[in-house]
């Protein structure tokens, strides 16, 4: 949007009055004070989602770079090629990019002398957004450039910030689920322990129904604890990097194998492998992986067949494809988006056990 009769405070010096930092920053970087005064004019009214611009100058390589360090929210810099070397901009945009590591402000470049340094070379090298010879940019042509940098500039804002939000939230996630569990485990071991001695030492004197009450807080605490193990793991998991080594597949299907022995035997379920010998994965999280997978094929069994359990692994593209097949019960696919979300279950827990964690 671009009113007419609305008025841009021009801030030279690099400092901002209180009531002024509600605009978007752009920092014009020339040598020249005649293309300051043109750029200014060229821009006064422009506003981008009903907020105008801060103009800020820099006459200058050195000076544009104690503006940048001063301003860590320029939205766009408009930024001369030649100043005082032939390629002092292009150290500018070197300082930004590679030392300070900030890859959200846009940069368009302006040169007079359009030879100067070649625009294929610039761009990809210096990653910056956009390259024009100064008498391209019309007035109608410095809109949209502005535009279009200051567009740029606020999605990339907007994507850091939700994933520093997601990654703290992560954290805080993690850190909640460990200590909860931690705090939860000691009342639960009393509740226990009380509960025991009551059937142990006072069972003689409890009616059919006081049992039954026994036998639903045994019941409710041993689900309890359940969850809070599933907690624990889930945040220890969470809280550590992956190792990537190198893995034998059928020593950590056969490592899984022996710690399902039991319910594989009752079940008399049939595990199969086809695929690589051997891929690089991080051993914790691939052992974790299988055991959850393998576990739910033997859990949710047809009643009238043994599992048939046919696991592959198979190179697509850069990335490698895990694929668990069974001959269980299955869902349905109207549950497929909800049934892996933690706590997720299809089933009452008298039904199967287990706690929606896996």
């Amino acid at each position: 949007m671009m009113p007419e009769n609305a008025d841009i405070e021009i801030i030279d010096d690099g400092e901002l009055e209180p009531d002024q930092r509600t605009g978007w920053k752009v920092l014009i970087v020339d040598d020249d004070p005649e293309v300051h005064s043109v750029t200014r004019l060229a821009l006064s009214g422009f506003e981008y989602e009903d907020k105008p611009l801060q103009l800020i100058s820099a006459y200058s390589a050195r000076e544009a770079i104690d503006r940048v360090k001063e301003h860590d929210d320029l939205a766009l810099i408009l930024l001369d090629v030649v100043m005082e070397t032939d390629h002092a901009g292009l150290e500018v945009v070197s300082y930004i990019r590679d030392e300070m590591k900030n890859m959200e402000v846009s940069i368009v470049l302006r040169t007079g002398q359009p030879g100067q340094a070649p625009p294929k070379q610039v761009v990809t090298k210096y990653h910056i957004n956009d390259y024009r010879a100064k008498a391209e940019l019309t007035n109608d042509r410095m809109h949209t450039v502005v535009y279009t940098g200051i567009r740029m500039y606020n999605q990339l804002h907007q994507l850091a910030e939700r994933e520093a939000q997601l990654a703290r939230s992560n954290r805080d996630l993690e850190q909640f689920a460990y200590i909860a569990s931690h705090d939860l485990q000691e009342p639960l071991r009393t509740v226990r322990g009380f509960a025991e001695l009551l059937y142990k030492d006072y069972l003689h004197a409890l009616d059919g129904r006081a049992q039954e009450y026994v036998d639903f807080i045994g019941q409710g605490v041993r689900k309890l604890e359940n969850m809070i193990q599933s907690l624990l793991q889930l945040s220890r998991l969470n809280g550590k990097p992956p190792v990537p080594t190198l893995i034998q597949v059928n020593d950590l299907i056969n490592h899984v194998r022996r710690e399902l022995s039991a319910s594989i035997e009752a079940s008399a379920a049939r595990i199969e492998y086809s695929g690589v010998d051997s891929i690089v994965m991080d051993e914790p999280r691939a052992l974790i992986l299988l055991r959850n997978l393998i576990s739910n094929s033997i859990k949710f069994r047809a009643e009238n067949r043994p599992p048939q359990i046919n696991i592959e692994i198979q190179q697509v593209g850069q990335a490698w494809q895990l694929v668990v097949r069974d001959n269980g019960i299955g869902f349905e696919q109207e549950y497929a988006s909800q049934i892996f979300n933690i706590f997720a279950r299809l089933h009452t827990y008298d039904v199967y056990e287990g706690t929606g964690i896996g």
